[in-house]
């Protein structure tokens, strides 16, 4: 398991999103790409695309990826000093070598897009998204990584992985209170974990040696803090940590950062 695949996408760029097209082997379009940029160990592909075929909706937009419909990095820039960060995603073949590390690799990726702007695009100050991350802690479950990463860094994945902050204050505001209310959460209680996922359809699925394993680690930490950091979940356990978690935003009242809106000033 690891906290860094956040490959969940606004749009589904294969179908309904028209840069699919970067992804074409004899794409002649209004493309100046093939600029590459790297970071620690790691070389990126920057292309450009500058869609001026409308006089309403001249964009330009940055594209990271690659040959085999891996898309890594959408940027759209439609301000003059901002940039839409639209998508943005792990996989190993993110890179040029095709073999992205999965710890250091989205951080060489998104600071080498940084470069980038700084270089081609120095009227831009400031980037721009929505947080819809998630990661892939087995095959079948996927986990929102704001609730994640709250409760094990007392953060949120963009805030302590890629310096950004929260854009509105509102939100700004039920964040601060979020790690208030989850700070050194105890974990006690466990037959009230254990009759809330009996509601669940889940429990019929669960195999029960499993559970019964899972619920004697948990006994073996104090705080969710200590059992998240110190425990590598199986695929079985996967499915009871992602009910543990919802569990836990239910009984402590946390409030829901998925989709919020995040900023970071690039340019000094």
């Amino acid at each position: 398991m690891h906290p860094y695949i956040s490959a969940d996408t606004k749009f589904n760029i294969f179908s309904k999103y028209k840069y699919h097209h970067f992804l074409k082997p004899n794409y002649n379009g209004n493309q100046y790409g093939g600029i590459y940029y790297t970071r620690g160990s790691n070389t990126f592909d920057m292309r450009i695309d500058n869609n001026d075929n409308n006089d309403n909706d001249k964009k330009t937009t940055i594209f990271i990826g690659n040959r085999k419909q891996k898309v890594c990095l959408i940027g759209t820039i439609e301000n003059y000093d901002e940039v839409l960060l639209q998508s943005f995603g792990y996989y190993k073949e993110c890179s040029i070598s095709e073999n992205l590390e999965r710890k250091t690799g989205v951080i060489n990726m998104m600071n080498a897009f940084i470069d980038f702007l700084k270089d081609k695009f120095p009227n831009i100050k400031k980037i721009i998204l929505q947080d819809y991350s998630s990661f892939e802690c087995s095959k079948e479950t996927k986990i929102q990584t704001y609730l994640y990463y709250l409760l094990k860094y007392g953060s949120s994945y963009y805030e302590k992985i890629h310096g950004f902050q929260l854009k509105n204050e509102l939100k700004k505001n039920e964040h601060l209170d979020n790690i208030k209310k989850t700070r050194n959460i105890k974990l006690k209680n466990i037959p009230e974990f254990i009759e809330f996922i009996q509601k669940n359809d889940i429990y019929k699925k669960i195999n029960m040696e499993v559970l019964n394993k899972f619920i004697i680690k948990i006994n073996n930490f104090n705080t969710i803090n200590d059992f998240i950091n110190n425990i590598k979940f199986n695929d079985e356990e996967c499915k009871i940590l992602n009910y543990l978690l919802e569990y836990l935003k239910q009984k402590y009242n946390i409030q829901s950062l998925h989709s919020a809106e995040y900023e970071k000033n690039i340019q000094i």
